[in-house]
């Protein structure tokens, strides 16, 4: 009887043994698996890192258009290199980028690095795996427009482009890439856009002011015309500030490809905004707030 019982124990252990090995592996794994908590967790960083270079290097390619303001510069990879952001073969250097040591970008030879490629910033995980993780604009040339020379003024503050007549821009071809409008033009304060300043001929494609991709205004408007940017295509990004009080009818009218508003006000101020209809890709856009 005494055996028997001892054998019930032995294999009650053993059960509860074998039951304790099966939930410490089933504990490990929750923990480290694939899908496990550590990993998720340096997945999450990861992804965090890879959004701190992203930014820090558009935040890098703003700066450059603004202290480039009214006249041509070279090629922003150069402008990079010049201050040690990348090096020959377009690898970021991360320390120097966002001044501090992150978990990513300490490798080399296309493992855990950050590498700028065709217009957009890449990662190579620790494996090479490539991840796309923004593009950057067309980074490979830097035309800024924002001589006063280009523009003239009228005696109520109204800026229009010199020898382009707003609603028809014809068949000349505007070569600037990236708009810097300015705010003060022969001592005169620009504070409203012109009817259609900016606007492409409906079926002209390759001319006129397909070119622009973005926009700046300055802090001195506080109206943005009718068509001032209607049909161009080719527009990414604007930046409006917050003295704009009222953008009118058509103003971004089929400007389909505008992925961004920077706005440098306040949600709310935003909200105040009067918006009048045939502004949808505006609308629609992502709306990215100064505070």
């Amino acid at each position: 009887m005494k055996i028997r019982e001892s054998g019930i124990t032995l294999i009650a252990l053993v059960v509860t043994i074998v039951v304790l090995l099966i939930l410490a592996g089933v504990s490990i794994s929750m923990i480290t698996g694939e899908n496990g908590i550590i990993t998720q967790a340096q997945q999450a960083n990861i992804k965090n890192d890879n959004g701190t270079v992203l930014e820090a290097l558009r935040l890098k390619l703003s700066q450059y258009l603004s202290e480039n303001e009214g006249k041509y510069a070279k090629d922003k990879l150069e402008l990079l290199k010049d201050d040690n952001i990348i090096d020959e073969n377009n690898v970021v250097n991360v320390l120097e980028l966002v001044e501090q040591k992150l978990d990513t970008g300490n490798g080399s030879n296309n493992k855990d690095v950050y590498v700028i490629e065709d217009n957009n910033l890449y990662y190579y995980d620790k494996k090479g795996n490539k991840t796309v993780l923004g593009d950057l604009g067309e980074i490979d040339e830097i035309q800024i427009g924002t001589n006063t020379d280009l523009f003239e003024i009228n005696d109520y503050g109204v800026i229009s482009v010199k020898d382009y007549i707003g609603y028809y821009s014809g068949n000349k071809d505007w070569p600037i890439e990236n708009v810097i409008i300015p705010s003060e033009i022969d001592g005169r304060k620009v504070v409203e856009l012109d009817y259609g300043i900016f606007r492409v001929s409906k079926g002209n494609k390759d001319k006129g002011f397909n070119k622009i991709k973005t926009v700046t205004i300055p802090n001195t408007v506080e109206e943005i015309s009718i068509g001032a940017f209607a049909f161009c295509k080719g527009l990414v990004s604007v930046t409006i500030p917050q003295s704009v009080t009222r953008i009118e009818y058509n103003a971004f009218e089929e400007c389909n490809n505008l992925k961004t508003v920077y706005y440098e006000g306040t949600e709310q101020q935003w909200s105040q905004i009067t918006i009048d209809s045939g502004n949808g890709c505006l609308i629609n856009a992502e709306i990215k707030f100064n505070q």
